[in-house]
């Protein structure tokens, strides 16, 4: 785990966060550098797909900040 998000190894020397893989596997290509994805319910190790929706990182950010749950940089 790392900063409450879990992580997965995806071959020699390479980790990524779980919830990031789930949806690239669901749609059958890498996120885009501008691509996001947010627990819908705020539970970091909740990594169900209904779970998780794809934002843009202004998205996220703004959504957190107004929910009180801005962490920072997102």
């Amino acid at each position: 785990m790392k900063n409450g998000y879990i992580r997965v190894n995806l071959g020699y020397n390479q980790r990524d966060y779980e919830h990031r893989k789930i949806v690239e596997d669901s749609l059958n290509r890498k996120l885009s550098p501008c691509e996001s994805i947010h627990h819908k319910n705020y539970d970091k190790t909740d990594n169900r797909l209904e779970n998780l929706e794809i934002l843009t990182k202004s998205e996220h950010a703004r959504l957190h900040k107004q929910n009180g749950n801005y962490l920072g940089k997102l």
